[in-house]
């Protein structure tokens, strides 16, 4: 563990520990730095499995975008909510998650409760997951919803209009 600027940052192996200890069946790996975990979540015992990868390199934010199955909009949407353009999904709002933080105490329970969200938007059309969103038609939902992208300098969020890149 080093410190950057006062707070603990957390290797990419610990990370990999515990997201291999919190979720078996887990893979993982770390090049160059960069750590990459394939993990299979499932929100609540009735839900479908997703396969998300989850790539981070400490101490920027960990990126999770779901691998399988291909998320589909709700009747009528046209993009995703609370996802950026390129897919990935937006889970907390900026500065919420910090260096010192567990990816498994953190990301994952994030990651899954995202995803029992999105199962209910998919039948209701109603995103009931909260969050900060910039001029939107709340009844509707039917457009990409903007998150803050802080931590990723050079990629903008998704703007209203534009819908979200496949994520398969």
């Amino acid at each position: 563990m080093v410190r950057r600027s006062g707070r603990a940052v957390l290797t990419a192996a610990q990370h990999a520990f515990g997201i291999r200890r919190a979720v078996s069946g887990s893979r993982c790996r770390i090049r160059r730095g960069v750590l990459t975990c394939i993990v299979d979540l499932q929100p609540t015992p009735v839900s479908r499995r997703y396969t998300v990868r989850i790539t981070h390199r400490p101490p920027l934010d960990p990126v999770v975008e779901v691998i399988t199955p291909v998320l589909r909009l709700h009747p009528g949407a046209q993009g995703l909510p609370h996802v950026y353009t390129d897919g990935r999904l937006c889970l907390y709002e900026p500065g919420e998650w910090k260096t010192d933080m567990p990816v498994a105490g953190s990301i994952l329970p994030w990651a899954s409760e995202w995803l029992f969200h999105y199962e209910i938007w998919l039948v209701t059309g109603a995103w009931t997951g909260g969050g900060d969103w910039p001029s939107v038609d709340q009844e509707g939902l039917g457009v990409a919803i903007a998150c803050s992208d802080t931590g990723r300098a050079g990629q903008p969020a998704a703007s209203v209009t534009d819908p979200p890149a496949s994520v398969a």
